[in-house]
């Protein structure tokens, strides 16, 4: 996530992130499965997201916090083949990407079945 530095005038690294066309600054976070934070790195604009997620997996394992994590779920965007094998050479953490499917305009985990869909719902979003 980008951060506008009108958001926030502390002095620190800035850089411009050219796909979001925004000048700031990056979060990059890990959290577990209830939403609890574990880590969270700040980095210029101009960093990444696969470099980022990379710093950050090194910043989690090197904390020594959470030894016994053993997979780690990410989103699209990071899903880069080098930081896949990375995490597994280096610090032997499966990374699994998180991909989604999508019917009439609902969304789903991949490895479930789709929700049922009741008639009125179908005839409201178009179908």
């Amino acid at each position: 996530m980008t951060v506008n530095p009108w958001e926030s005038r502390i002095r620190g690294a800035h850089g411009y992130d050219a796909v979001k066309k925004v000048n700031g600054r990056k979060r990059e976070i890990m959290v577990d499965t209830q939403g609890l934070l574990l880590e969270v790195l700040v980095h210029p604009g101009d960093i990444s997201d696969r470099i980022g997620g990379a710093l950050l997996l090194n910043k989690f394992k090197e904390s020594g916090e959470y030894p016994n994590i053993k997979i780690i779920w990410v989103d699209r965007g990071y899903k880069w083949f080098k930081l896949i094998e990375y995490a597994k050479n280096k610090w032997n953490i499966e990374i699994n990407v998180a991909e989604r499917q999508q019917i009439r305009g609902i969304w789903w985990p991949k490895d479930e079945e789709p929700p049922e869909i009741d008639k009125s719902f179908a005839t409201k979003v178009g179908s």
